[in-house]
């Protein structure tokens, strides 16, 4: 059943009180919904290409053609968001711990009490879903370069950078959401893909034609402090998530 022909998408009618428009105005939350629905459609179509192309054997140059249209409708899509929504990526997260994102941590009025976290939350999620969506994106790449290494281009060693690079410091994990993670929706999505990561940078150890591309393009002081954060994040909420339970054990293999 395809629910959306049946389900209509909300009409932001307007809140019900001074608060709820309060709240509105700063999380801008219609235009966090409006950006999600359209990533969601990058991603949807992404699968169903992928799929198409693979559905009887894997072609390396159709892989890499599909991979690369759509990471340029994924890098449309981050262009010609709102203004209020729009980052640099070098400033996405962190510098000496102060937050580039959400809430104005010095604002100690009862406003910013009610409104704790709620735009932290929703910041960190829209920007973690976006690297995500390139890490999915890129991800067939190092399919590529495992099963067939004689055919990969300078473009597709590009294309395993950007995934490798793209794990790497999600606000997500970063405080404040990274200390409130009761409130993230969805807990057991996480916790499912930190273990893929921590998979996949296993296999940069293992194989040496990843472990190259890990060495020449990507810090080993980024990629130890996510991953240790994303291991860490499993062992903490495996008391809540069975999803991140189970994760946990497979982490201890590692």
């Amino acid at each position: 059943m395809d629910l959306k022909q049946i389900v209509p998408l909300p009409t932001f009618s307007g809140s019900f009180c001074y608060l709820g428009q309060q709240l509105d105005h700063v999380s801008n939350f219609e235009q966090h919904y409006a950006a999600l629905i359209a990533l969601r459609r990058i991603c949807r179509a992404f699968h169903e290409a992928m799929n198409h192309e693979t559905s009887h054997s894997a072609n390396p140059k159709a892989i890499s053609s599909v991979v690369q249209y759509h990471a340029n409708q994924l890098e449309r899509w981050k262009s010609i968001l709102p203004p209020a929504l729009q980052w640099d990526d070098a400033r996405s997260a962190l510098v000496d711990g102060e937050l580039l994102f959400g809430s104005d941590i010095s604002d100690k009025s009862e406003e910013a009490a009610r409104r704790k976290y709620v735009r932290d939350v929703q910041t960190a999620l829209l920007r973690t879903r976006y690297y995500y969506a390139q890490y999915m994106i890129y991800r067939p790449l190092m399919y590529k370069v495992l099963h067939f290494p004689k055919n990969i281009t300078t473009d597709d060693v590009y294309g395993v950078s950007c995934c490798l690079k793209s794990c790497l410091n999600w606000p997500l994990l970063i405080v404040a959401p990274g200390k409130q993670k009761l409130l993230l929706p969805y807990l057991f999505y996480w916790s499912q893909n930190f273990l893929g990561i921590l998979l996949v940078f296993y296999c940069t150890q293992m194989s040496p034609l990843l472990g190259s591309i890990r060495k020449g393009f990507l810090d080993e002081g980024d990629i130890q402090k996510s991953l240790d954060i994303m291991a860490a994040s499993i062992q903490e909420m495996k008391k809540t998530d069975q999803m991140a339970s189970w994760s946990s054990l497979v982490v201890d293999l590692l």
